[in-house]
């Protein structure tokens, strides 16, 4: 495996984890006694951190089949 398809690999990991955690985070009780402007500014990051682990997918899914994970 090339090692920029190990940091891809690796980034998207991070990237879920992240992503499992901001989720978790939005279904608490302190997120919901944040004011609204907050609680939507933390669903666009939501969103966005999405999109980006979605583009990362794309890309390993395109790598050759003995290098995916």
């Amino acid at each position: 495996m090339e090692k920029h398809q190990d940091r891809v690999i690796e980034e998207k990991r991070g990237l879920d984890i992240k992503i499992n955690k901001l989720s978790a985070f939005m279904g608490s009780d302190t997120h919901d006694s944040l004011e609204g402007a907050e609680r939507v500014r933390l669903h666009k990051q939501f969103e966005a951190m999405q999109a980006y682990s979605n583009c990362l997918n794309e890309r390993i899914n395109c790598f050759p089949k003995e290098v995916k994970p």
